[in-house]
């Protein structure tokens, strides 16, 4: 999966904890955006206004967050692509 991010300045989660919550991947570099893929089986019971409180969590920590859906990913690899760069674009602003 990392192979279908936009650069080589990410990395698995090595630790990094926001407000308790552990994203699956972050930068390497300092930008504060990390990615978060959501298994259709764990997150099953997600709602979006849970997704959305998520993110919220993290940009309260000065983060960005991206979420993307396992099935979403497995059907369009690419959109992991295009919203990380669209994050990319306003992280930090």
């Amino acid at each position: 999966m990392i192979d279908a991010f936009p650069d080589d300045g990410w990395q698995f989660n090595p630790g990094v904890t926001v407000h308790g919550k552990i994203p699956d991947f972050i930068r390497s570099d300092g930008v504060r955006l990390a990615v978060d893929v959501h298994g259709d089986y764990w997150h099953r019971n997600d709602t979006p206004e849970m997704c959305q409180a998520r993110q919220e969590l993290f940009r309260s920590a000065g983060w960005d967050l991206v979420i993307i859906w396992e099935h979403e990913f497995n059907e369009r690899p690419t959109l992991l692509k295009r919203r990380v760069m669209r994050a990319l674009k306003t992280v930090n602003k």
